[in-house]
């Protein structure tokens, strides 16, 4: 499998799992029963300082640094999981390239 295949793979998976936290964040902090990967975090009941405690719980689970406006940005549990995961991804990529250059450097 090359390593976009996989990059890829991970990624969609990541998707699905961070749907379905997001999701379960958003219930948490609203106390509703009815909201999916699709509900509007607006409609959710998702106010400035429940985005702010949903920025940090997202930042301290996925490790990665999340702006006050992301969740107006990507205003569903869905695009905000994948603008999670891209920025994941794109972290992640940067190892390998990282170890590409070292390598071309060192003539390995």
């Amino acid at each position: 499998m090359a390593w976009r295949d996989f990059v890829e793979d991970v990624g969609l998976l990541q998707t699905v799992v961070l749907e379905r936290a997001v999701s379960t964040i958003v219930r948490e902090l609203t106390d509703r029963t009815d909201v999916d990967a699709a509900t509007p975090l607006m409609d959710a009941g998702i106010d400035s300082l429940a985005a702010t405690e949903l920025g940090g719980r997202l930042r301290d689970m996925s490790g990665v640094e999340i702006t006050a406006t992301a969740m107006f940005d990507h205003p569903t549990p869905r695009a905000l999981a994948s603008h999670l995961v891209e920025k994941m991804l794109c972290s992640a990529a940067a190892v390998p390239q990282a170890a590409q250059r070292a390598a071309l450097e060192l003539r390995l």
